[in-house]
Formats: structure tokens, C-alpha cells, sequence
């Protein structure tokens, strides 16, 4: 691998650190990534064959190498040799070579945990759930790919080296696993002040553990006499631990080629916010979601808790087993008893975790915890489709259940405002007042900034005239992710409003933010040409355009560079990245769409639904796909032939009401207004603030002279646009009607 002089290895802090090597010595971060040998393979490759649904694999031994038997990208059986391991605890993944400098993880993993808990054994990843070679999720595609998908997290000083002209990879690294440097950040001067001068201080360069370290001598965790909980006492805390973890245990979109975990985590990464569908609507974990966004809405990192505060930040192991670690700060006498959790001592239910950290299996075998702290409210979990710690233990009762018995708890508060997974709800189904809730809690500086940037991407959801000034107070404030969710709800301002009000982001001193800006203004880049905005904007969209291209080994990559491209007016390079993502990422049907679209722009849609035929023939039953086909139709004269696709597409994404919308149109208007209303109404119980929906009941109902029911929806229409003077006027002539029958 490239070897980069300011690196120096984990044998060089060993003298010194012998304490922290020798933790680090055999953990997870250790173990991260190895070569394949018999030292660090722990699944048995003596020839056996594995089958769980479709799927099947073996594994045997070649040449003193570790080979997998199973099948490629065209469905054909093959052999792979497996080059590296990949993680040990509680499974092992295999890497082997693709093509262009790839490498690929294969699907099946060992199970590594003891036999008497379920392990020692192969399994699929996906479960029963048959992934074969025309899936995107095949292990042969680009979100199996080593290099973009998984590289930077496993190895220390990781440059992923992708040529997006060349489709090639050219990945180096300093450590093969995660050693020091991959926290610490390199360590060359360090090393060389300590040798030469005999000094630890370091000359010139950021000391990690030193920022880390910033509390000042007399601070520290101070519980008063009959506290809960206790409090942060001195010299304010320094959050960089947070940010430091972040880099690996985040869900975020990189933004640099390589990092260094001392950075600003928003120079490198672009973070996802509490947003489903990666979480449930009230921020519980839903998706593979490693920690750092739920940990953010938690008071335990409002009040400075740190990484380390519970873990061991080199064994990763936890400092204190059981309900010990929380009592290091949280007081005993009044918490872990009886009257507080409700559970008999020393039982499951007792345990902290157990209520406030419920676990979700990912993998298949890898329980992970719910960083966010909370309480359980399994109050919400009916209206929410969320989950609840209740139910994790007590699988044969309801929600209604939990909800009754946590009533009883002495400590159960009957009055309190609504959550705001409440409220995120009541947004998303365009309640009325739903606004209204929205409001105070982004302005509420006593909850978690994540949440409040995750609110402000819902006033994207309302009408631009009614959310601007929120929007312009969110892009303006301290707090960087708050920012961030503004941003994304400015995408609703008119154009020249909005590039008003992102345009002074464009110089913000970071880059996710610079870039979020500059990826929404893009949609108006032609006419920021020769204003205000346009130097910078050119400015930071190159460094867009960098980011694009260094993602395009995927679909989504090469569709951000199509569509900055298309921004630019360079429909010609915009249409070549599409064509491109067909190779790169054939199962990513956006790529297909979005030609379509371009192509009908340039009035030819009759080629726009050739694309689009050859995107159904690899999977004809997607939502997208189907939908675009249908629309072509429908422009071509044939809404009889549209009908099957608007039927498919509704049937592949049921909560996409837009195609609900557009499906009853058409029926409508070929004479079928029952089988419209069917759909319409199953719909209207799902969203039953959708303002399409609703019309659509109005239309037809007062087509068919059922003046009654249309006023029912035409009242509930204008209280979701309570200021649509059309709509008030509708509810009047149909309110005359419906009295002129009486």
C-alpha cells in the first residue's frame, strides 16, 4: 500500500502506550480487517455446502487459500478466493476480488459466536431472503463493493482512489485495520519530538487526546444529595470525542476521499438526520443506523456525556458490566430498585438497557443498542407504527398493554406536551395545526439540535408563503445542523427567494453545509449566471461535482453528477453519466427514469420509453419505472394502456400517494369512478391530509351528484389550506347544494 510519511504505525506507540496497545491489542478495531490465513479466519472451509433458500454456497480449501464456490454477477457458478477477513465478533464477512481494483464481500458470513448461543456456523446475511444475481443487493454490486461502501471504516488512512472516467478503483492504505492513527491521526511528529527531545508535547501538530482532554483540573460529573442524575461541574466539556466516533459510527455520505477523525466531522461527512424511512418517525432506530444520530437526541449528550464516559475508548469494551455503568453516575438508591423499574432485581427487565437502550439485530446476529436514551412510551407505538422497550420482553402482549401498565408506575406523568414524533407525524399527514405544533419546538433550545434539524426538513412539507421566515431563521442559526435542515427545506422557496436566502451559505465555513446549499441552488444554476451568487456558487459547485464523481462507482453517484450536470445546461455529459450508470449499477432504476425524462424534454419520447422498457425488462414490477411508463403513455393518447403500469406502480409503493393521485384520474376519466373511489378511500385512512387525495374525493363524489359526502371532503380539504379562497368558495356552493336537496 502507499506508504504516507507523516504515518508510523500502531508498533510505534506501543513503548510508550503500552497500557492502551495492549487494550487495543484483539479488539474489534484490531480485528477490523486482516489477511486471509489460518490465524485470522475463523470460519471452516472443509468443503461444505451451504443452502438457504436459492442461495447456496461452499466453502473448501485450494492451494493453502480459503475459496467460496457461489454464484457471480450473470447467476453463473464460480470460485473465489478469499483475500482478506472482515470483522470477527459476532460474525466474520470474506472480501474477494471483483474487477477494476474492486473488491467484493461475499453474503454468506460466519456466525462466530459460541455454539451454545446459536453460532459456529454459516449463514446469509439477508436471512431466507433470496438475493440473486438480478437484485441490486447481490453481493456482486456496487452496494456489496468494499472500497466505496466499507473501506474507510475497516482500515486507517484509507483512500478509496476512484477514476470516474476509468470506472477503476486504486485503493491504498496505511494500517490495514483500525489502529491508532485512525482516531489519533498521524502520529510522525509526535513520534519524532518524543525521540529526539525526550518531550510528549507535541510540535505543530493537533494532539487528538489532548482536545479530548480540554475539561481543565477541577472539573468533573458532580451528583447534589438526592439527585437522579448528576451534572457537569468547571470547564466546559469539549464534544470532539463525539465527532471523532462519528466518522465511522455515523450513517453519513462522505465528502472527502480519506479522512482524519481530529477534522471537523462536517468537512468530511454528510450526516442523515432523525428521517425515515432510516428511522422510525419518533427517532428510534429503524435502520442500520450506527449510534451517532440517535446519541444526538439523547440529554445524556445535551448535558457533555462522552464516548468514553462509557466505554473503554481502546478495548471498546464497556467500562462497567450491567447496571453498574449507569450507576457510576445515575444514583442507585433511587433508580435501580424495584420502585423504579418495576421488574424483580436482578432480572432482565431490571437491567437499565433493558428499558432505556432496547436492541435491534442487524445482520442476522449482531444485537446493536438504541443510543438515544429514552423512555418508553409504548403510549405512541399504535399511532406510530414506532416500536417500544415494553414489547422487546413482553412479545405476547399489545402496546395497549404496556401503555395501561406503565400507567400504573408511580413515576408515570399523565399530562405532557406532545412528542415530536407526534408531531412529525401530524406534518407528514398534513393535519390541521399540524404547523402550529411544528413551530415551538424548532425554536425550543432544550431540545436536541438533531431533532429540531430533522423538524426543519418537515417545512418542506407545507406551503412555501407559510414557512419562509422559519426557513430564513433555520438557515441563520448557530447550529450547524439546523442549518442543515433548513437548507433542505428551502428547496420549496420560488427561485429567486431562494437564492436569497442560501446564497450567503455558500461561504459557510463548512463544507456539508456549503454543499447542501449549493446542491439545492443548483436546480436554479442557469439563472444565478451573471448574479449575485455566481462566482462562489461556481466555486463550491466544483467541489460538488468532486464529491459526485468520487461516489459514481454507484448509482447514485453517477445520477447527483447527471443532475448537476443537467443544472449546468450539459444535457449531453448528464445523458453519458445515465448510460453509464446502466453498466456501473444496472439495478438502479432512478438512472433509467431520468433519461426518460431528459429525452422527453428534447421531444423524444418515444426513445424515453424505449429506456424505460429496458429498465422493466430487468424488473418489471418497479413503482418508479412503472409510474414514469405510464405518464408516456398517457402523453401518447393511451390512458387504457397506462392503466396496467399505474396499477403496478401503485401496487409496488403503496404509500406513494402521487401515483394513488394519478391512477384515480385516469380511472375516472375512462368511466370507472368505483374502482377510483376504492383506492382513493384506502388511500385517504393512510394520509388523510393528502391534499390530492382529498380532492379527487371531492371531484368525484360531486360528479356523481353525492353532494353530502363531497362537502364531507371538500371541509376537511380546506382545513388542511385553510387560506385557499377556491376552496372556501367549493365548501359554500357545495353547502347551497346539499340544502337545495333537503
Amino acid at each position: 500500500m502507499a506508504q504516507d510519511n507523516s504515518y508510523v504505525g500502531a508498533t510505534a506507540c506501543q513503548g510508550c502506550h503500552q497500557e492502551q496497545w495492549q487494550d487495543w491489542k484483539g479488539s474489534d478495531h484490531d480485528k477490523a480487517m486482516q489477511l486471509a490465513t489460518e490465524a485470522s479466519v475463523l470460519g471452516q472451509f472443509a468443503g461444505q455446502r451451504v443452502q438457504i433458500g436459492k442461495m447456496s454456497a461452499r466453502f473448501f480449501r485450494k492451494d493453502e487459500g480459503f475459496w467460496v464456490e457461489t454464484d457471480g454477477h450473470d447467476g453463473k457458478v464460480r470460485s473465489y478466493q478469499v483475500i482478506y477477513s472482515f470483522g470477527h465478533d459476532p460474525l466474520q464477512q470474506y472480501l474477494v476480488k471483483g474487477t477494476k481494483g474492486r473488491f467484493q464481500v461475499l453474503p454468506f458470513a460466519w456466525d462466530s459466536r459460541p455454539t451454545g448461543d446459536g453460532g459456529q456456523k454459516w449463514f446469509h446475511i439477508y436471512g431466507q431472503e433470496n438475493i440473486l444475481h438480478n437484485d441490486r443487493l447481490h453481493w456482486t454490486g456496487a452496494l456489496q463493493n468494499w472500497n466505496g461502501m466499507c473501506a474507510d471504516c475497516h482500515s486507517t488512512g484509507l483512500k478509496r482512489n476512484y477514476d470516474e472516467v476509468q470506472d477503476n478503483f486504486k485503493t491504498t492504505w496505511q494500517e490495514i485495520n483500525v489502529a491508532c492513527e485512525s482516531c489519533h491521526g498521524p502520529r510522525a511528529a509526535h513520534v519524532k519530538q518524543k525521540t529526539f527531545s525526550g518531550k510528549s508535547t507535541v510540535d505543530g501538530v493537533l494532539d487528538f487526546i489532548q482536545s479530548l482532554s480540554a475539561d481543565g483540573g477541577d472539573s468533573g460529573w458532580v451528583r447534589e444529595e438526592g439527585a437522579y442524575s448528576p451534572h457537569w461541574q468547571g470547564t466546559a466539556r469539549v464534544n470532539k470525542e463525539v465527532d471523532g466516533c462519528a466518522v465511522c459510527h455515523a450513517l453519513r455520505a462522505p465528502l472527502s476521499d480519506g479522512f482524519e477523525a481530529s477534522g471537523k466531522f462536517l468537512d468530511h461527512f454528510m450526516p442523515e438526520l432523525i428521517t425515515p424511512p432510516s428511522y422510525y418517525i419518533d427517532g428510534q432506530i429503524r435502520g442500520e443506523d450506527y449510534v451517532y444520530g440517535s446519541f444526538l437526541q439523547s440529554r445524556m449528550h445535551m448535558k457533555g456525556v462522552t464516548c468514553s464516559d462509557c466505554h473503554n475508548p481502546h478495548s471498546m469494551k464497556l467500562k462497567i458490566k450491567g447496571n453498574g455503568l449507569c450507576t457510576q453516575c445515575h444514583s442507585a438508591e433511587l433508580l435501580d430498585t424495584p420502585t423504579h423499574h418495576q421488574h424483580e432485581k436482578g432480572s432482565e427487565g431490571a437491567e437499565c438497557v433493558s428499558c432505556h437502550m432496547p436492541q435491534t439485530t442487524y445482520m442476522q446476529v449482531d444485537p446493536r443498542r438504541d443510543h438515544s436514551f429514552r423512555i418508553p412510551r409504548p403510549d405512541l407505538s399504535d399511532e406510530l407504527g414506532s416500536p417500544n422497550a415494553c414489547q422487546n420482553c413482553h412479545q405476547d402482549k399489545s402496546a395497549i398493554w404496556a401503555a395501561n401498565a406503565v400507567k400504573k408506575w408511580p413515576q408515570y406523568v399523565p399530562s405532557r406536551p406532545p412528542h415530536y414524533g407526534e408531531i412529525f407525524q401530524n406534518v407528514l399527514d398534513r393535519k390541521p395545526g399540524a404547523g402550529r405544533q411544528l413551530r415551538p419546538l424548532l425554536e425550543d433550545d432544550q431540545i436536541p439540535e438533531i431533532i429540531r434539524a430533522s423538524g426543519y426538513t418537515m417545512l418542506g412539507s407545507f406551503a412555501p408563503g407559510a414557512v419562509e421566515s422559519d426557513i430564513k431563521d433555520g438557515v441563520t442559526s448557530a447550529l450547524p445542523l439546523i442549518r442543515l435542515g433548513a437548507i433542505r427545506a428551502a428547496a420549496i422557496l420560488p427561485a429567486n427567494i431562494r437564492a436569497r436566502v442560501l446564497g450567503p451559505l455558500l461561504s459557510d465555513e463548512l463544507k456539508a453545509i456549503r454543499l447542501e446549499a449549493a446542491r439545492i441552488l443548483s436546480a436554479d444554476a442557469l439563472s444565478l449566471r451573471g448574479g449575485k451568487w455566481a462566482q462562489i456558487y461556481q466555486k463550491v459547485a466544483a467541489e460538488l461535482k468532486q464529491v459526485d464523481e468520487g461516489s459514481s462507482w454507484r448509482g447514485e453517484g453517477r445520477v447527483n453528477l447527471a443532475l448537476l450536470l443537467t443544472s449546468g445546461g450539459d444535457m449531453t455529459g448528464a445523458m453519458e453519466q445515465y448510460r453509464k450508470a446502466f453498466d456501473i449499477d444496472p439495478y438502479f432504476f432512478p438512472s433509467y427514469v431520468n433519461l426518460a425524462d431528459i429525452l422527453r424534454s428534447e421531444g423524444q419520447d418515444r426513445r424515453g420509453m424505449q429506456i424505460l422498457s429496458q429498465g422493466l425488462d430487468i424488473n418489471p414490477a418497479d413503482g418508479a419505472l412503472n409510474y414514469a411508463m405510464a405518464l408516456a403513455m398517457i402523453r401518447s393518447g393511451d390512458k387504457q394502456g397506462a392503466l396496467k403500469y399505474l396499477e403496478t406502480a401503485v401496487r409496488s409503493a403503496k404509500d406513494n400517494m402521487r401515483y394513488v393521485y394519478v391512477y384515480s384520474v385516469v380511472l375516472f376519466e375512462l368511466g370507472k369512478p368505483e374502482e377510483a373511489l376504492i383506492i382513493l378511500k384506502r388511500a385517504h385512512h393512510s394520509a388523510p391530509g393528502n391534499g390530492d387525495i382529498l380532492y379527487m374525493l371531492v371531484t368525484i363524489h360531486q360528479n356523481r351528484r353525492e353532494y353530502a359526502t363531497a362537502l364531507i371532503y371538500a371541509q376537511k380539504l380546506r382545513l388542511t389550506y385553510p387560506k385557499n379562497t377556491q376552496l372556501s368558495r367549493l365548501v359554500k356552493n357545495l353547502i347551497t347544494r346539499v340544502q337545495s336537496i333537503k
